[in-house]
């Protein structure tokens, strides 16, 4: 910082970089504007399989260092697939620390005692965390959040520890809209614009928990959470019809018993105010009878665009919904012409 002359900064550490961070958080609060924890553990001393690959492996470790080993070790951390060339990236880069560097660090990480000094670290801190993390369950990254006064815990779903080499676009997003909430935080309407920025990008996560977890993982009852009691569903018919919660699990039911193999891809979301606008793909394989038409086995894509309005309490309560009704039927065969 020094070097490039920066008086202060929003810090951002990943893994074992957040407690790079968080140190300097806390030596340096004149010159922390914001921190940013992704993936990074509260501690290492109370996570006794840490201490065994300490024990069986990383203390042992001397150059050369098998690259074998570091790709098992990069695997780990990942549960969706990254492009071969960026992985090998990562091997190589990791294969530049001599065995040395590993042992230091490793050694460093398990002494880490730094947990009982974070209530000094004053800057908003964000805290992201994938929830397929083979390493850090959801109680320690809540242990993180409750030792940073007012920090907030933002949780990907299906993703692994290294979430940002997963989704690198939709971390870059989060961060962007971090930075933008710490930026109007010091503007005259500081109160309202940060408030608002705030629920735009929590209605954000929730459309994707809808997504996420009612869509992917069939958990229904997060339709409970995500829908108000009543609310206005406007067709690409021009019709709107009252709907709630109870609706919208028997609409994913009829897709789900109808369809499998269900790919539901967010292109594009985009928030303002109170709404929340998205441009989505559906890819299913038809195996079910779906309105009259009986099973195909044709794999179809479906796409889509909705716009959904948000309450106070950050619950939809009006959207407008439009398919490529007519481009599914051609897909299932009712309608060749």
């Amino acid at each position: 910082m020094d070097a490039r002359r920066l008086e202060a900064a929003v810090l951002v550490g990943g893994s074992s970089g957040g407690f790079v961070a968080r140190r300097f958080a806390i030596d340096h609060p004149e010159r922390t504007l914001g921190l940013v924890l992704l993936g990074s553990p509260a501690n290492l001393r109370d996570k006794p399989a840490m201490q065994e690959i300490w024990d069986s492996t990383i203390s042992k470790l001397a150059d050369p260092i098998d690259p074998d080993l570091v790709r098992e070790f990069a695997e780990g951390m990942l549960t969706r697939p990254v492009r071969q060339a960026f992985f090998e990236t990562i091997v190589q880069e990791n294969l530049k620390a001599p065995a040395q560097v590993w042992r230091d660090t490793f050694r460093g990480l398990l002494e880490d005692d730094s947990m009982g000094e974070l209530d000094r670290i004053k800057a908003p801190t964000l805290i992201v965390w994938g929830d397929q993390d083979a390493i850090l369950p959801r109680s320690d990254q809540e242990a993180l959040a409750a030792a940073i006064t007012g920090s907030r815990l933002l949780v990907y779903k299906g993703a692994g520890h290294a979430f940002y080499w997963e989704e690198p676009g939709r971390v870059a997003s989060d961060l962007t809209s971090f930075i933008a909430e710490l930026e109007t935080g010091n503007s005259p309407s500081k109160s309202k614009k940060r408030s608002n920025t705030m629920s735009v990008e929590g209605n954000k996560e929730t459309f994707r928990r809808y997504v996420e977890e009612v869509w992917k993982d069939e958990k229904l009852d997060i339709a409970d959470e995500v829908f108000a009691e009543t609310y206005l569903s406007h067709q690409s018919d021009g019709t709107t019809l009252e709907r709630g919660p109870e609706d919208v699990k028997k609409f994913v039911m009829e897709y789900r018993s109808a369809f499998s193999d269900i790919e539901d891809i967010v292109e594009d979301m985009i928030g303002e105010g109170d709404r929340v606008a998205t441009r989505w793909t559906l890819r299913v394989t038809h195996t079910g009878e779906f309105r009259g038409i009986p099973a195909t086995g044709r794999r179809i894509k479906i796409t889509g665009i909705g716009i959904f309005r948000f309450s106070e309490e950050g619950k939809v309560v009006e959207s407008w919904d439009s398919l490529d009704q007519l481009g599914m039927l051609r897909q299932l065969g009712v309608s060749e012409n």
